[in-house]
């Protein structure tokens, strides 16, 4: 090798050693901006979780509600059911009770009505 490839060869190096230390140094900085974004994702999420729960409790406890109404409002429907059965069971009796009754005709009623 000559005396300039020398020096060309040296000053290639020197240029991608340079070249490299950016990168690494690029790298390291992606690094640490990452590992800030991770840390303030983190954190967010963790300051999330109270409010969080909180909201979860507050929709159990309404779920909870919504089905003992549904529960009772199905229980009050088959006792209104049960109930209007016997009423009406209990209007077709009074009904039947003040039909006229009709006597049967005897020998002796309508010898009377023919009078």
């Amino acid at each position: 090798m000559t005396g300039l490839a020398v020096l060309d060869h040296c000053f290639e190096s020197a240029d991608s050693c340079l070249c490299r230390q950016q990168q690494v140094s690029s790298t390291e900085a992606a690094k640490e901006d990452t590992e800030k974004a991770a840390a303030a994702a983190l954190e967010a999420v963790l300051a999330a979780v109270p409010r969080h729960r909180q909201d979860l409790t507050l929709l159990e406890a309404l779920d909870k509600a919504l089905e003992g109404a549904k529960r009772l409002s199905q229980k009050r429907f088959s006792e209104s059911n049960a109930a209007a059965g016997v009423i009406t069971a209990d209007i077709a009796k009074l009904q039947q009770l003040l039909q006229p009754q009709v006597r049967p005709c005897t020998t002796v009623y309508l010898t009377l009505c023919n009078t």
